[in-house]
């Protein structure tokens, strides 16, 4: 036999959707307020600055003047390559440290639950063996 439902649940069950739709709307608001704040803020600022010669201007203007075949431009994008290249290995550095640190509880759990089961033949880097030493 079905039972009826009370008023009590069918009222505490129509508050708990208001409440989840005013939280998805106010979700769905905040980045878009979000946006409209910082157009409302740039269109200020433009207003203000309109006609004046700021150091904005003066910045703008000589980072538009650059050009490709400069040797400013190309040192800029050696720069910001190499500093990629700097950057990659030092994450690829410390994801390997990480692997490494929990390694050692890996093969604990290994052992704890299967002695003759291991997980792959990585170093304790992460990293693959070499041909020869497999």
């Amino acid at each position: 036999m079905v039972r009826k439902p009370r008023k009590i649940d069918l009222d505490y069950s129509a508050k708990m959707r208001r409440y989840d739709l005013i939280g998805t709307l106010v979700a769905q608001l905040i980045p878009w307020v979000g946006c409209i704040i910082i157009f409302f803020i740039g269109y200020k600022t433009s207003e203000v600055l309109a006609g004046r010669t700021t150091t904005s201007q003066i910045v703008f203007g000589f980072l538009a003047d650059i050009k490709t075949s400069s040797g400013v431009a190309k040192v800029a994008a050696y720069l910001f390559g190499a500093s990629g290249i700097g950057y990659g290995w030092q994450q690829r550095g410390l994801r390997r440290k990480d692997i490494q640190t929990r390694s050692d509880y890996v093969k604990q759990l290994e052992l704890q639950i299967d002695n003759n089961r291991t997980s792959s033949r990585l170093t304790k880097k992460g990293t693959t063996p070499r041909e020869g030493s497999v």
